[in-house]
């Protein structure tokens, strides 16, 4: 990826991330912060994505070195105590569910899908392309409260499973969290982002961005600085004239992504303005 095409990058990411701090209730979600006290509702329905659902769902995602975990609280009259729960690898739930779409690599296809059911049924997606996948995975699930009408459960993601990755604070990943509820003898399925009607929308899922909003727009703040170094190198290597210089230093004292965008746009033109003359 060339400086520009990041910056560009880095514009959707802010323009997002600017949204979100105004809409984590709204049902116009968009990017959720991985912080500790910071919890998201706002759930819509999958084939109304402007209407949100009456039923109590609320989630936060918070990280350590080690995993990914999602905590997540629902509430719903048709919610039963089961006698036992047993959990069970490689089972479609069935009944009252949660689903997860992660997807580090930010590649789109590259995404996979987590399911848990309040019956004590695992899915995961990944296991349909590696037989072998649910010896190699430590994912597991801690069912924090379950009783009638209340599901309170932990979601533990290690980073060292596989399609994972260790991330850093300003990094983002793309994914969405979705809620399957009884409804009677039907089921009723629920989206935190706008994705359509089909959870398999990529394209649509929310960001998760890692940290607090503080200290994810600073660590956004240090890569915007490192794209600015990179600028000025080239600079150098192709001195422009002085008023193009004096942009760059001004750019350097108060880095914004458009006006980097900009200068790289100027610095080009530059260059084949050179080559012609």
């Amino acid at each position: 990826m060339n400086l520009y095409s990041a910056v560009l990058s880095f514009l959707l990411t802010l323009s997002v991330s600017t949204l979100a701090v105004e809409s984590s209730s709204s049902g116009s979600n968009s990017t959720a912060y991985a912080s500790p006290g910071r919890w998201y509702d706002g759930f819509v329905y999958s084939t109304a994505n402007n209407v949100c659902i009456s039923q109590k769902t609320r989630f936060q995602a918070t990280w350590d070195e080690k995993n990914l975990y999602f905590d997540v609280e629902m509430e719903n009259e048709s919610i039963k105590k089961p006698e036992r729960i047993k959990f069970r690898q490689g089972k479609w739930p069935a009944g009252e569910s949660v689903e997860i779409f992660l997807d580090p690599a930010g590649k789109l296809g590259s995404y996979f899908q987590i399911a848990i059911g309040i019956d004590g049924h695992l899915y995961d997606s990944r296991s349909k392309i590696d037989p072998d996948f649910w010896k190699k995975t430590s994912w597991h699930v801690i069912n924090r409260k379950v009783e009638d009408g209340v599901w309170n459960l932990r979601i533990v993601l290690p980073f060292s499973d596989p399609e994972m990755k260790h991330p850093a604070k300003g990094d983002s990943w793309r994914f969405n969290i979705c809620r399957n509820i009884a409804v009677g003898k039907n089921i009723v399925s629920a989206s935190w982002a706008q994705v359509g009607r089909s959870f398999h929308n990529p394209a649509m899922f929310a960001n998760l961005s890692f940290g607090s909003e503080s200290e994810f727009a600073s660590a956004q703040k240090e890569k915007l600085i490192r794209m600015l170094k990179v600028l000025v190198k080239r600079v150098q290597s192709c001195p422009p004239d002085k008023e193009f210089l004096i942009r760059v230093r001004q750019a350097e004292e108060n880095p914004s992504p458009e006006v980097i965008a900009s200068l790289y746009d100027e610095l080009e033109v530059i260059k084949a303005m050179s080559k012609i003359q």
